[in-house]
């Protein structure tokens, strides 16, 4: 998943409904995911059953907990993914779109209020006090899309801000320079034969550096970013339009600056004839001591 930008996992809010007060976290469970799995496989059927109110504890049935197993593996799986996870409370009908009322299955509320519009359901236990935690459905994908936009644009900051701590931590060795002796390394390099020198290169006196350059920036598309080559003359020419069009902002604004400030200004005229007198005897000077020296 080498393009994955974002993995949105839809759980239930009612994952932790053993709990009173649910925080928007991750709580990790008493059983490991995986060893649960493993030893499922070799249980049969009556085991796994005898097992279960002992598994799923204060929950209700295994539908929750398997929520929030599933949560907990999506954390520690996902954990250098940019990773959102939804919690849905009970999903009715559409809100507003595609249009008020829309639904097409009978989860969820719809069940019943079809039954008891029938005449089918006449009772049911229930408390007064309870809320009933529904949300439209549409509601429900507009925070899953929103939580997606969010959590990619959050880890692009994140990842921001740990690059501007590099350059940080990195200014002051790009804003040096040293000079090291490497008398030791003449003197190896003169102890090899030709041939180790052809085999064991280590006079980087030969490397060109603009086409080594090159190769890094291709590598880390390469082999860093698994990207394909195959868009490079694409890129290429998305690059050059974007120059060409920088260049042309740059042009317009000077002209507009000259229209603005210079063409109606006596003061700023008088400041350009300057500049460019300036520059105009300066570079006199310096063809003529040009040519004094031949």
């Amino acid at each position: 998943m080498k393009n994955l930008e974002v993995f949105t996992h839809v759980s239930t809010a009612y994952a932790y409904c053993n709990r009173k007060h649910i925080d928007e976290v991750v709580y990790p469970p008493p059983v490991d995911p995986k060893k649960l799995i493993d030893s499922l496989e070799w249980m049969d059927d009556g085991l796994v059953n005898d097992i279960t109110p002992k598994l799923i504890g204060d929950r209700p049935n295994t539908y929750i907990y398997t929520k929030a197993l599933a949560e907990y593996v999506v954390q520690q799986e996902g954990a250098k993914l940019n990773v959102a996870i939804v919690r849905p409370s009970i999903v009715g009908a559409s809100w507003k779109e595609p249009f008020p009322g829309w639904i097409d299955n009978f989860n969820g509320p719809s069940g019943l209020f079809i039954a008891a519009g029938k005449g089918i359901l006449r009772t049911m236990r229930a408390s007064n006090n309870a809320l009933a935690d529904l949300v439209p459905v549409d509601v429900v994908v507009n925070m899953s899309l929103a939580a997606a936009w969010y959590s990619g644009i959050n880890r692009m900051m994140k990842t921001i801000t740990r690059l501007h701590k590099a350059m940080v931590f990195l200014e002051y060795f790009t804003s040096n320079s040293w000079v090291w002796n490497t008398d030791n390394v003449n003197m190896l390099m003169n102890q090899l034969n030709p041939e180790d020198k052809k085999t064991f290169n280590i006079d980087v006196r030969q490397l060109h550096w603009a086409e080594y350059i090159e190769n890094y920036c291709m590598g880390t598309k390469k082999y860093v970013l698994n990207e394909e080559m195959s868009g490079l003359p694409a890129a290429r020419k998305h690059l050059n339009k974007l120059r060409n069009i920088r260049y042309g902002f740059n042009t317009i604004l000077v002209i507009l600056i000259w229209r603005v400030f210079i063409a109606r200004s006596q003061m700023a005229r008088n400041i350009w004839y300057f500049v460019v007198s300036l520059c105009y005897k300066f570079l006199s000077y310096f063809r003529a001591s040009s040519t004094m020296r031949y």
